[in-house]
């Protein structure tokens, strides 16, 4: 299979969800591509557990086995460009998320069953939104 530009994406997003004053905060990781593998028996990278890598050290996440209905959401909130694409949803701690803000992993590995992991590099990360993310809850 032949493909220009065929790269394989992780968008990674954070909601915060408000239930009469309980808080939770969650990150959303949508995987997606510029293949088209519809020929072939190939997926793309689904998110699962993951690990986040910072420059001293890692955090490892599990998605919530119920996706974006545990979240309280009815539709996808960070779908990527492409047509096709899968997500998941990790909850975080404030310290987490606070983690996040600071500054975004250098990489995030995509785990498998025997901890090998799919590695995507830091391509592009847009902290204004989250800083304005944090204010816009109190943290």
């Amino acid at each position: 299979m032949l493909a220009a530009n065929a790269r394989d994406y992780l968008n990674l997003g954070v909601v915060a969800i408000n239930r009469s004053g309980e808080r939770t905060y969650w990150l959303g990781v949508v995987a997606w591509s510029t293949i088209d593998r519809t020929a072939t028996d190939a997926g793309s990278a689904r998110p699962g557990r993951l690990r986040l890598v910072y420059a001293k050290d890692s955090v490892e996440l599990s998605p919530v086995a119920e996706g974006r209905v545990a979240v309280g959401l009815d539709r996808p909130e960070f779908a990527g460009p492409a047509t096709r694409y899968s997500e998941d949803w990790y909850p975080l701690s404030v310290e987490q998320l606070r983690r996040l803000a600071e500054a975004p992993p250098s990489a995030v590995e995509l785990l498998d069953a025997d901890a090998q992991a799919l590695s995507f590099q830091k391509w592009r990360a847009r902290r204004k939104p989250m800083i304005e993310f944090l204010k816009a809850t109190g943290l």
